[in-house]
């Protein structure tokens, strides 16, 4: 008599086994894509800080100065 196919202890052994790598690649994904959000908020802030420098530098002169603490 000649069987083919897989036993179930078989196929619930490899379905761990890719549930396993499954968990270790989402765990890993996760972690870079948590990494890539911090540095796009750090480059984010340094680009808004630079145009509000650059803004205050190109209309200084249209902007209100205070003399005597009023405006």
């Amino acid at each position: 008599m000649n069987k083919k196919g897989f036993t179930l202890v078989e196929v619930l052994a490899v379905i761990v086994v890719i549930g396993i790598i499954a968990t270790i690649a989402a765990n890993a994904i996760l972690k870079y894509a948590d990494e890539g959000k911090a540095d796009y908020n750090t480059s984010l802030s340094d680009e808004l800080k630079l145009a509000g420098k650059n803004f205050f530098a190109e209309h200084k002169d249209e902007l209100p100065t205070l003399t005597n603490g009023k405006a």
